[in-house]
């Protein structure tokens, strides 16, 4: 599966190699563009749509994400997930990651049942950040919820900025 990191990784290199390029002392193209990079940009734009459209799980919603710290206990991330299907119940994959940077510094997952028309709550320790390992609240730069239900793709639900996470934690 690609995530968004993976994406605007790639991406990142991509615009790095081309201004690297643009750099030299090669005589400067002219600004005509041919129709098909007019077709291949039309290609792009449509292939972006297709994925934001697969980033919704069906039948499953995020109602809310909670973040707690202790000194010696890590990051606790409190994923409240509801299942709006109207009978039944569902295995659910809930899988939380946090980064410094763009090094993934801890993750944690599980399997849960939820059941029809309920909220589940879902607790998930990342022990890597705390005040006793290497890496502390202050190092945080990102965390991602990611999701799944039996066997479709993992799909990012949302991402938090290391502030947002230290401002919830503190407030």
């Amino acid at each position: 599966m690609t995530t968004r990191r993976d994406v605007l990784y790639s991406v990142g290199i991509a615009g790095a190699t081309v201004s690297l390029a643009g750099c030299s002392d090669q005589e400067q193209a002219t600004d005509e563009t041919s129709p098909e990079e007019t077709e291949g940009q039309e290609a792009d734009d449509t292939d972006e749509a297709e994925t934001e459209v697969e980033t919704v799980l069906p039948d499953v919603s995020l109602e809310f994400v909670e973040f707690r710290h202790g000194f010696s206990r890590g990051l606790t991330v409190r994923v409240n997930v509801r299942y709006n299907a109207e009978d039944g119940s569902e295995r659910f994959y809930t899988h939380v990651e946090a980064y410094s940077g763009d090094e993934l510094i801890g993750d944690r997952s599980t399997w849960e049942t939820i059941g029809a028309g309920r909220t589940t709550e879902i607790e998930l320790v990342i022990e890597e950040v705390t005040a006793l390992e290497e890496y502390g609240l202050d190092d945080l730069t990102e965390v991602v919820v990611i999701g799944q239900q039996n066997e479709s793709d993992r799909i990012e639900l949302e991402s938090f900025s290391g502030e947002t996470v230290r401002e919830r934690i503190e407030g």
